[in-house]
């Protein structure tokens, strides 16, 4: 793959840039393979579902903390206006308060229904909630300062440390609240140590001119992802209520690799601090000419991971073999990566009308459909929606990167 693209008329810097942010993925999605092996082998299917569910619900909770500002950091150091980091945190940690307050009433709802693991697990969600939002932003800064070696590195250790630690916790325990408190401290403490080292290379900085517009643009994108998050995650809280936590396990040990390996290619990553500096027409053209020259890469990148999948599953994770078959069919999403470089244009130029329009289709399309699906076809009815989900944005991605 990486002989292939060094061919293309310049793509250089974007693989010397790649190779660290791909060492960052490698370590992350290594540490996630671990996290995941010792799970199979120690810890059962039921409470693996748990665990998952009690994530769903956490990562449904972040959405009140604008996980579009994010990108609004990226742009803004790419820009040199590194004086928005300050209003950003506080912007956070503030809407960050309604999610933990989301996850504290959830919490009470199952102590009340004498659920005391879910309902603990749930409260220690709600007070690292805010927290957690805001040591997780020194990717982003990396990344817009364009120094994507510190992003590689910092995002490695971000997910080793923490994963080594939530590893050594369940090999001396299977219980579910000590394992939970050890995912959220661990990440916690070791992301907060990055980020505050990160943060002190930051000077006084320049504001944006446009800081409310860049805010407003960042809430916007938040909105988007509002429905996208919740497609995200209600496949496993909606197949928990109808399935139950086993099936929630072996979905889960499907969907997670699938995931991994398509966050291990960094297109969006790599592409918005150039495309942000270019015109509308000038990163549109060469967008659509790396576009279909990536296709040429992830065609037998996908074919060749549907079918080493059943030695690997059988290697790695031999008490999940039933989740080949989902994995499989998942797989097929990955060829659609190369869209990821169309939709940053719209990112990069602030197109939120057709942000808008893609973020907001798809996912109602997912969880219509899940839940049609899932009562009668269980894990086939989720992978299914998915399926269908991916390739309604694809083709909205296509239909108005046209039209730019």
């Amino acid at each position: 793959m990486i002989i292939f693209l060094k061919k293309i008329k310049g793509t250089s810097l974007v693989i010397k840039n790649g190779a660290w942010i791909l060492f960052g993925k490698t370590v992350s999605a290594i540490a996630s393979v671990a996290i995941m092996l010792v799970f199979a082998n120690l810890i059962s299917k039921e409470t693996y579902g748990a665990y998952n569910y009690i994530l769903s619900f956490f990562a449904m909770a972040s959405i009140f903390s604008l996980p579009g500002l994010n990108t609004i950091i990226s742009r803004s150091f790419a820009k040199k206006e590194e004086g928005v980091l300050k209003i950003i945190e506080k912007e956070k940690f503030k809407w960050s308060l309604l999610g933990s307050l989301f996850l504290f009433i959830l919490g009470a709802w199952y102590l009340i229904k004498l659920n005391y693991t879910l309902g603990i697990s749930f409260i220690i969600g709600g007070i690292f909630l805010p927290v957690e939002q805001i040591v997780r932003l020194s990717p982003y800064i990396w990344e817009g300062r364009m120094n994507f070696k510190k992003q590689g590195i910092y995002e490695s250790i971000g997910f080793f440390v923490p994963a080594i630690i939530l590893i050594l916790t369940i090999i001396n325990t299977d219980n579910l609240t000590i394992i939970i408190i050890s995912y959220f401290l661990s990440y916690a403490v070791i992301r907060g140590i990055l980020y505050f080292k990160t943060r002190s290379t930051i000077q006084k900085g320049q504001v944006p001119v446009d800081l409310q517009k860049d805010l407003s643009f960042g809430k916007h994108l938040t909105y988007m992802q509002v429905i996208q998050n919740l497609a995200g995650q209600l496949d496993k809280v909606i197949l928990w209520h109808f399935s139950g936590p086993v099936a929630v396990a072996i979905f889960s040990f499907a969907q997670m690799p699938v995931g991994q390996l398509r966050d291990f290619f960094p297109i969006n990553t790599l592409a918005l601090p150039r495309l942000s500096k270019m015109t509308k027409e000038e990163a549109k053209k060469k967008s659509l000419k790396k576009f279909f020259l990536l296709f040429l890469v992830f065609i037998p990148t996908t074919a060749g991971i549907i079918l080493l999948a059943p030695f690997i599953y059988k290697i790695v994770f031999p008490s999940y073999i039933d989740s080949v078959k989902y994995f499989q069919l998942l797989s097929l999403g990955i060829l659609l990566t190369p869209f990821n470089l169309l939709i940053t244009n719209f990112i990069s130029h602030t197109n939120t009308g057709a942000l808008y329009k893609i973020k907001t289709v798809s996912p109602i399309i997912k969880i219509s459909l899940y839940v049609v699906l899932v009562p009668f076809y269980g894990i086939y009815g989720i992978v299914c929606a998915t399926l269908m989900g991916h390739f309604v944005e694809s083709c909205m991605v296509y239909y108005f990167f046209k039209k730019i």
